[in-house]
C-alpha cells in the first residue's frame, strides 16, 4: 500500500533508498574535487561517480553541470502545476522519467554531445562545455521562470510542494582539478 501522502509508495521507497545522501560521502569523492562540507552532505553516491567520472575531463575554467533528482513525489506534484516545463507523468516514476527527459533535451539543445554517459536515474552529468554553453543550458534551457514563481507561491500555501531537484555546478581548477558548488533557486526552491 502506498505511504500516505505519497504519489507511488514503491516508487517513493526506491528513490529514498537510491537518493539518499549519506554522510560518509567524503571519502568517496575524488582529491582532485574541491567540495565544501554543506554541498557535500547533499551528494548521493551515484553524484559523486559521476562527478569523479567528469573531473578527470576537465581542464582549467572548463564547466560541469549536474543536477541531481531528490524527491520524485515532490516532483510529480510539482510537475502538476500550470507552467511547468514538462506535462506530469500518471505516477512518480513516469513524472521523473520524463522530467528527465526535458534536461536531457534542454543541454542537447546547446550541445548535443554535452552528457555523460554513465548517467543514473536520479543523478544526470553534462560536460565539454564552455562556460557560455553551461550558462545557456541551465539558464536558458531549465530555468523556467513562470514555473518557479509558481513553486514559491507554492511554498506559502497549506502543502508546499518540497524541493525535488538540485543543480550542482563543477569548475576545473586546472588539469583534471575542479571545485564542486550547488546553484540557488533553477527549479524556485533551494
Amino acid at each position: 500500500m502506498p505511504k500516505k501522502g505519497t504519489a507511488n509508495g514503491n516508487a517513493d521507497a526506491r528513490h529514498q533508498q537510491i537518493a539518499k545522501p549519506y554522510k560518509g560521502n567524503a571519502t568517496k569523492l575524488s582529491s582532485n574535487i574541491k567540495c565544501d562540507v554543506p554541498v557535500m552532505d547533499l551528494l548521493t553516491p551515484a553524484t559523486i561517480e559521476l562527478a569523479n567520472y567528469v573531473v578527470k575531463r576537465l581542464k582549467e575554467e572548463d564547466p560541469g553541470v549536474f543536477v541531481q533528482i531528490i524527491d520524485q513525489n515532490a516532483l510529480h506534484q510539482a510537475l502538476a502545476l500550470n507552467h511547468s516545463p514538462v506535462p506530469q507523468g500518471a505516477n512518480a516514476d513516469a513524472s521523473a522519467e520524463a522530467f528527465r527527459a526535458w534536461l536531457i533535451n534542454g543541454a542537447r539543445n546547446v550541445r548535443p554531445n554535452s552528457q555523460v554517459p554513465q548517467n543514473s536515474r536520479f543523478s544526470l552529468a553534462f560536460h565539454q562545455l564552455t562556460q557560455g554553453e553551461a550558462i545557456d543550458i541551465v539558464f536558458g534551457q531549465w530555468h523556467n521562470q513562470r514555473w518557479n514563481v509558481q513553486l514559491q507561491d507554492n511554498r506559502l500555501g497549506g502543502n508546499p510542494i518540497g524541493q525535488f531537484a538540485i543543480v550542482f555546478w563543477m569548475a576545473g581548477t586546472g588539469l583534471r582539478r575542479a571545485t564542486f558548488t550547488t546553484h540557488q533557486n533553477i527549479f524556485g526552491l533551494m
